[in-house]
């Protein structure tokens, strides 16, 4: 069964650009991958490129380069509709802020309030 999240970038004054993940949503699968990805203190237009290609099957790949696909980004208003999306399939959502630090927050388990991603690794070990 897959772990499904979502992975977001803050833009224009505090709006959401994300996109849907299948797999690995955990902490130590998209949360790390991400982190490795993109460290924080990356400049979140890199991280909006990676958003623009659209919904994925794994952080590494992406539904259009998968299955040629097109799965455009969904759009908050805020952060806060962001992490309070009503969505049962959900169960991490990852941010990456203006100011290049990622923020997680799961649905159903711990952290239940946005925290960085790195107070969420040094929690939960």
């Amino acid at each position: 069964m897959a772990t499904r999240s979502r992975i977001g970038v803050e833009i224009d004054g505090h709006k959401v650009l994300s996109v849907y993940c299948h797999n690995d949503g955990y902490l130590e699968g998209v949360g790390e991958a991400l982190q490795e990805m993109f460290p924080d203190g990356t400049n979140p237009d890199e991280v909006l490129d990676y958003i623009k290609e659209g919904d994925r099957s794994t952080v590494e790949l992406s539904y259009k380069a998968w299955r040629n696909e097109d799965c455009p980004p969904n759009l908050n208003e805020s952060v806060v509709d962001f992490f309070d999306e009503d969505d049962v399939f959900i169960e991490y959502r990852y941010l990456y802020t203006q100011e290049g630090q990622w923020l997680v927050k799961s649905s159903f388990n711990f952290p239940s309030t946005p925290i960085t991603f790195l107070d969420a690794m040094t929690v939960e070990e």
